[in-house]
Parts: C-alpha cells; sequence; structure tokens
C-alpha cells in the first residue's frame, strides 16, 4: 500500500499544480509584451512544456492508460487525452516559431490558444480520468506505475 500523497496520482497532480504555475508565469509574461523581459519568461516557460509536461504525457501514455485500456467506458477519454497531447505540442511548436520571430500578435493568439488548451485538459483528467483511475486500478497496480513515472525522473 502506498502512504498518502505519494502515489502515482499525487505526483501527477503535483506536476499539474507546476503546471498551472507556469501556465499563470505565461499569461502574465504576455501582459508585459514587448518587454524583452517577458520574451524570455515566454521562452523559459516553453522549456519546461518541453521537459516536464512532455515527460508528464510519457507517464500517462507509457505507464497510466495501457493499464486501463481494459475498461471500454475510459478508451474514449483517453483517445481523445492523446489528441489533446499532440494539439499541445503543435501549439507550443508555433509559439516557439513565434516567439523566434517576435510576433507579438501571433505570439498572444499561441499563448491564448496553448492556456486554453492546457487547462481544459487538466480540468478534464482531474475531473474524469484520474477519479476513475484510482479506483480502477489495484494499489500494488499503482506501485508498479508509480516506479516507472519515478524511473523517468531518475530516482
Amino acid at each position: 500500500m502506498l502512504p498518502d500523497g505519494h502515489g502515482p496520482f499525487d505526483m501527477l497532480l503535483q506536476s499539474h499544480r507546476r503546471l498551472r504555475e507556469r501556465l499563470a508565469d505565461l499569461e502574465g509574461a504576455v501582459s508585459q509584451l514587448p518587454d524583452a523581459d517577458a520574451l524570455a519568461i515566454i521562452d523559459d516557460v516553453l522549456g519546461f512544456l518541453e521537459r516536464a509536461v512532455a515527460r508528464h504525457e510519457r507517464d500517462e501514455e507509457e505507464s497510466l492508460f495501457p493499464r486501463l485500456a481494459h475498461l471500454p467506458e475510459l478508451r474514449p477519454v483517453m483517445a481523445d487525452l492523446v489528441a489533446e497531447h499532440r494539439e499541445k505540442e503543435r501549439l507550443a511548436g508555433e509559439l516557439e516559431l513565434a516567439l523566434q520571430a517576435k510576433d507579438e500578435r501571433a505570439i498572444r493568439e499561441m499563448v491564448s490558444a496553448l492556456l486554453a488548451a492546457h487547462i481544459r485538459h487538466i480540468d478534464r483528467e482531474e475531473g474524469e480520468l484520474f477519479p476513475a483511475a484510482q479506483k480502477a486500478l489495484a494499489p500494488d497496480t499503482q506501485a508498479e506505475m508509480l516506479g516507472e513515472m519515478q524511473a523517468r525522473r531518475g530516482r
């Protein structure tokens, strides 16, 4: 049995909390455009998305979703979430291009789209997928999942 606060869903929720913080940084930076410091913050948040969010998505796609594949009621949700992962990657790539071009209008549009996509995605995972998954997965399965997630982080 995993102690409270130390399971895979705790890690996923902590990732969401950190992502929300970084999204707030992103939103704040856009309000300061065209300031060079704002551009640096946007670039830093993009780096966070490439590292931490990509790892979080691997946690879901490689450790969580396969363990839920036998549940037909969750298959459509998981398919939607995977599609949303790809869409968020595409939006981040477009934001990176707009940032490189210093196209303020495009930066604002891409940040707005990226913020909306991430918030919608987080809300769906936390409100729909994670509660169902926690009920469906036995403690030993969750412990295996946690081990895989920690291994991705070199722990």
